[in-house]
């Protein structure tokens, strides 16, 4: 199995039987046990038990966020929709549940402001008076830290976390974070400039996780001694907190890497380069200035991984050497590593080496 295809687990949660995923390309996916929820005090953790497709539905917070399709076999493929979410949606609309949402929990004003400012939806004059209410009685103190961690989450994966962030700000809720985190302290003109890099990077065919560069720009202008209060407000755990902590720490080594023997030639800098996830490449690209360190990283993406995307496979192949085996792949290897360096320029020159590559296989 190709690890790289994999989705890798960001939370688990046993005593609600749930987990969230998140794809090689960015897509996050929740699997969870249908339940109902009891709140018996805002701040509080509900008292939860497992229940029915339709009862989970209604405990959720907004129609268009509760609609199920049915996997009973004698109704499959029906749509579940007991609080005519579908019908909010086709009026792009946000509407609330019950009148208790934003009392039962907190965080889901930040994700109204979220839904809201992505999708360009309305919000019902109802659910607005409440969101309303919940602003003037500053119910967001009481919000859960795992729900708010887990709402931070969400915004950095959206397209544009900067303009969540912002709306957020002009709302007077990007504090919910941390009580500092607001003006210029929320510094999005460096996660504004981070979601540009993203999309160029994605253009070459790199998908990063915006998670750690994100929170990482986002605490940037935090004090020291602020980073880990933030950290420690939102109760993160090591794999919740290492992605942004250790970022700049593992950025620097990285630099020196490339900066070493280890990676002076345009063929070894390509296999260090090769070997990073997609998040270390849009780090180093906004966080270390230095002229070497850039051209290595702008000649890998436009020039080296556009290269290693045209090997001539089809021209091995009438070699003699058989596709898919580790001969195949390794002559490949031997073949790009030569062009990157500069040791087969012209066409002639290309179609010499792989005759030599293969014929030495051979024997």
């Amino acid at each position: 199995m190709d690890r790289r295809r994999c989705p890798e687990t960001i939370e688990s949660d046993e005593e609600r039987r749930e987990a969230h995923f998140v794809f090689p390309g960015g897509v996050t996916v929740e699997i969870c046990q249908c339940r109902s929820e009891r709140h018996r005090k805002t701040g509080e953790e509900p008292a939860i038990a497992f229940a029915s497709i339709h009862e989970d539905l209604r405990r959720r917070d907004f129609s268009m966020n509760a609609i199920g399709l049915s996997l009973n076999p004698t109704s499959r493929g029906l749509v579940l929709d007991p609080n005519n979410g579908v019908g909010d949606i086709e009026r792009r609309e946000i509407r609330a549940i019950s009148n208790y949402v934003f009392v039962d929990d907190p965080v889901r004003m930040l994700r109204l402001v979220r839904f809201r400012t992505r999708l360009h939806f309305g919000v019902d004059p109802k659910t607005e008076a409440q969101f309303q209410s919940a602003k003037q009685r500053d119910l967001m103190q009481y919000a859960l830290p795992r729900l708010l961690l887990r709402e931070l989450r969400e915004i950095t994966h959206e397209v544009s976390p900067s303009e969540i962030l912002k709306v957020l700000d002009k709302e007077g809720m990007a504090t919910a974070l941390h009580p500092k985190l607001t003006g210029p302290r929320l510094n999005l003109p460096a996660i504004q400039k981070m979601e540009k890099t993203a999309r160029s990077l994605e253009e070459h065919g790199l998908h990063p996780r915006l998670y750690g560069p994100a929170v990482f720009f986002l605490a940037q202008k935090l004090t020291a001694a602020d980073r880990p209060v933030f950290a420690k407000r939102l109760h993160m755990k090591r794999p919740d907190s290492e992605p942004w902590m250790k970022l700049e720490e593992t950025g620097k080594k990285l630099v020196r890497l490339l900066g070493s023997k280890e990676a002076n030639t345009p063929s070894k800098a390509f296999r260090v380069l090769a070997a990073q996830p997609a998040e270390m490449i849009l780090f180093v690209l906004l966080h270390f200035p230095q002229k070497k360190v850039q051209d290595k990283l702008k000649a890998y993406l436009s020039r080296h991984r556009p290269l290693r995307e045209k090997l001539p496979e089809k021209e091995l192949e009438s070699l003699g050497v058989a596709p898919g085996t580790a001969r195949f792949s390794a002559i490949l290897d031997q073949f790009f590593a030569a062009v990157l360096d500069g040791k087969a320029k012209s066409r002639t020159e290309q179609t010499k080496l792989l005759k030599k590559l293969a014929a030495e296989a051979k024997g």
